[in-house]
């Protein structure tokens, strides 16, 4: 099975990553220059809908890995928010980074 892949943008100057919702450059999203980022799926994942299946994944793994996650750096739950946004599985994003 292929995935249906996103083609980069024209203005991209970086050969990898292949995706652009997996750039360093992208946040909460949107890429280097303010554009929406889709996931593989081509199916667009609303940053609110993956932050809450984020919030959701870390409250299900117990009170000592939501308490990392909680209390992680700003841009470790924005890398996990654009994973997720790639089409990552939450739960194993929260175990990925924040499990024991």
């Amino acid at each position: 099975m292929t995935r249906n892949l996103p083609a980069m943008p024209q203005y991209c100057e970086r050969t990898t990553p292949a995706l652009c919702c997996e750039c360093s450059l992208s946040n909460y999203g949107r890429d280097c220059r303010n554009n929406p980022v889709y996931r593989p799926a081509d199916e667009p994942l609303d940053v609110s809908e993956a932050k809450a299946l984020l919030e959701n994944a870390a409250a299900n793994h117990g009170q000592a890995v939501h308490d990392r996650y909680a209390g992680a750096c700003r841009q470790d739950r924005n890398d996990a928010v654009v994973a997720i946004q790639c089409g990552a599985d939450p739960d194993e994003v929260i175990m990925q980074m924040w499990g024991e």
